[in-house]
């Protein structure tokens, strides 16, 4: 709900309950069910709205959830969207276009743009109203050097004049809509940057779309793709003359990658799956190198769909990716002589994307090209030395030399195939983001490292596959927890706080397990200041750490039978990490592995003893054997979500120090406890009971800003 008079916003063109666009998409939809499906039961509801024109979400509370379960698992309600937008808004936009005569794809594109948002009718604000009142500025001749001319009015006008002067018009209508129900929240007029892209592709003379386009996103960014999970599932076409490209490595239809993966995926399933059917064109387009996706016209729906719930279908990927991409990458990187983590991953990144091969623009010839402008030893500080024509040569001062010479190649490829719509040369972040790291001096990642998204932003990489994380209990965008904890705060704050622009897009990632931060552009700083000045929020994270975390641990803690603080500690930390459930790596299943392991009484001298299936075991024997299965599952996670960047095996210290408090026989936290912190020092941690008292103490001083006697710690 944008609430911006129009009720739900929903679906590829942003369909609305009060606009009667959705109650289409419905009805369209019950056509292709059969008339009885999830939506029926709101038919009477949602037909009042659209006949009305109401904006209430009253009698829909299940409206979105609907709508987003039915959009990810059945293909007949994308096709009704598909329908009703081709219906409503792209046949009418180009109806349009061909009238003025318009060949760009640029001009095509944004009357359709204009069209979703405006409506395609001649009302005042509606792509018609706009155009005419475009064309009535033109009262003479308007020339331009775009090679398509226009009769407007009977006069000569150049397209692209014609398309700046209609940009002109739309954003004044956008700043001041005509149409009262236009109106409503101010949101038209936050939506200028739909204008700016344009003005932007404008500016890059990028009129034909024959390939692809650089544009700008809503945040004003050149848009490009920048992510760091594993998408298994994503599939789309880039216009670059490589057909689809889809999965964790981008494997191309028009390259034989993808052609490769299908049919590992076939070995893997037993040679009889969905993707049979397409084997023979898929095979044709690998061998042609071709571009053409016809005949595997649900190629990329397909892809999705396995690339969600099928292993073996992950595997396949996992497997090309690693034999095509990974595994030469490592290998030249061996040959070199490479011990930087740094230099490593450039290697792979470059042979993802020009190719491990020896081609002009492969990760072979680029190697060779950097080597032969060695002549001389060339001295560094990274503390590693290659030889390289005989020459001594700092690890860093050669990787500064490949990445100048991998930007020249992708600004001006050698081979044909890498030239299709100018694409290579819009992906020089990656190379920034490399540049950024060098400047930090982060050659060695062992846990986390600071890189650059593709829009140029600093950030850390945690390398877990659950987005953003933060708080007191580490909540995350991708698991849902960070999600249940800010659903909590609207309603200790009433419902509308600075968190409430970004609900639709949180939820999405909670209910997808998606680690992308897209959207989320001023969550971090959000988070902060909330922690910072506002008690309701830090209330809403309390009760969401103890009754998603600390209740559920300590429960299992009691039903264990524990009296040691050290052992509920170590319940409590296992459940913030690790989940307390019974899933594979979950705190549930960890203590079960651990009481299956004692077979016999096991002494010790804790002074507290368990029951454990009808055994004495000593307390911190069994913590002792707990920590030592928890290592193996932070090592070797069981779920894949856990596996993400190799994080959790960098978090051991989270065990080493509960074995050091073991050393230390401090089982009982009842004043300090002598811990690790995570970098392996020893530090001591205050625990009293007065810390409730503290927390409420008042510290007296003098603010001589305010002159405030007191201020509340």
């Amino acid at each position: 709900n944008l609430h911006d008079g129009r009720g739900y916003t929903a679906g590829i063109v942003g369909f609305c309950t009060g606009t009667a666009d959705a109650w289409e998409v419905v009805k369209q939809y019950h056509k292709l069910t059969g008339n009885s499906d999830a939506f029926s039961p709101l038919d009477k509801r949602l037909e009042q709205l659209a006949e009305s024109g109401s904006d209430s979400t009253s009698g829909i509370s299940n409206y979105c959830k609907t709508w987003g379960n039915l959009a990810k698992t059945d293909s007949r309600f994308r096709q009704a969207q598909d329908i009703i937008r081709d219906e409503t808004y792209i046949d009418p936009s180009q109806k349009y276009a061909d009238k003025l005569g318009l060949k760009f794809s640029i001009s095509q594109a944004q009357l359709y743009d204009t069209g979703v948002q405006h409506g395609t009718g001649n009302d005042a604000d509606g792509l018609g109203g706009l155009i005419k009142r475009t064309n009535n500025k033109f009262k003479s001749d308007a020339p331009g050097n775009s090679g398509s001319t226009l009769n407007i009015n009977g006069h000569k006008v150049d397209e692209i004049v014609w398309l700046k002067k209609f940009l002109d018009a739309r954003t004044d209508d956008l700043k001041h809509p005509r149409e009262e129900e236009n109106r409503g929240g101010n949101y038209w007029a936050q939506t200028v940057y739909r204008v700016k892209s344009y003005q932007y592709a404008i500016d890059k003379k990028q009129y034909t779309w024959d390939g692809s386009v650089q544009v700008l996103d809503n945040d004003g960014k050149p848009k490009t793709n920048g992510d760091t999970g594993f998408h298994y599932d994503y599939c789309e076409n880039l216009g670059d003359g490589r057909g689809f490209t889809a999965g964790i490595a981008g494997f191309c239809t028009g390259t034989g990658d993808a052609w490769d993966v299908i049919q590992e995926y076939h070995k893997l399933s037993g040679d009889n799956d969905d993707f049979s059917s397409m084997d023979s064109t898929l095979e044709k387009l690998a061998n042609d190198g071709s571009d053409s996706t016809s005949g595997i016209g649900n190629y990329c729906s397909l892809w999705k769909k396995l690339g969600k719930s099928d292993a073996n279908f992950q595997k396949a990927q996992d497997n090309i990716r690693d034999q095509l991409y990974f595994d030469p990458s490592q290998k030249h990187a061996a040959t070199l002589g490479l011990k930087l983590s740094i230099t490593q991953g450039q290697l792979y990144d470059t042979g993802i994307q020009h190719g491990t091969g020896t081609d002009a623009d492969g990760l072979g010839a680029l190697i060779d090209d950097t080597n032969k402008s060695f002549t001389s030893d060339q001295a560094g500080d990274s503390g590693s030395t290659l030889t390289i024509n005989g020459h001594q040569v700092d690890e860093i001062v050669w990787l500064k030399k490949f990445l100048d010479v991998r930007t020249a190649d992708l600004k001006n490829p050698k081979e044909k195939d890498n030239q299709g719509g100018n694409y290579w040369a819009q992906t020089t972040y990656r190379i920034e983001s490399y540049q950024y790291i060098l400047d930090q001096k982060e050659y060695k990642w062992g846990g986390s490292v600071k890189i650059l998204d593709n829009d140029g932003k600093p950030t850390t990489y945690l390398g877990d596959g659950r987005g953003i994380t933060a708080g007191i209990a580490g909540f995350c965008t991708g698991t849902g927890d960070a999600w249940e904890m800010i659903k909590v705060y609207h309603q200790l704050s009433g419902g509308n706080d600075d968190f409430s622009p970004m609900d639709s897009v949180l939820e999405k990632y909670a209910n997808a397990e998606s680690d992308s931060q897209a959207g989320l552009k001023n969550y971090c700083k959000v988070f902060a200041d909330l922690a910072k000045n506002d008690p309701k929020f830090r209330q809403a994270q309390d009760k969401m750490r103890n009754e998603m975390y600390l209740a559920p641990s300590q429960e299992l803690a009691d039903q264990v039978g524990f009296k040691l603080s050290i052992s509920q500690g170590q319940m409590y930390d296992t459940g913030l990490m690790h989940g307390p459930g019974d899933d594979p790596d979950g705190l549930g299943s960890i203590i079960k592995e651990t009481n299956e392991s004692f077979t016999s009484n096991a002494n010790g001298d804790s002074g507290s003893t368990l029951d454990i299936s009808g055994h004495q075991v000593d307390e911190i024997v069994w913590l002792e054997k707990f920590l030592e299965i928890r290592s193996d599952h932070l090592t070797n996670p069981r779920d894949p979500d856990n596996q993400g960047g190799n994080y959790w095996a960098q978090t051991l210290y989270r065990i080493e120090s509960y074995q050091n408090a073991i050393d230390q026989k401090e089982y009982k936290w009842t004043g300090s406890v002598k811990l690790l912190d995570n970098d392996g020092n020893p530090i001591t941690v205050t625990c009293t009971n007065s810390l409730r008292k503290r927390a409420l103490r008042r510290v007296y001083r003098r603010d001589t800003l305010s002159n405030r006697a007191f201020v509340n710690e």
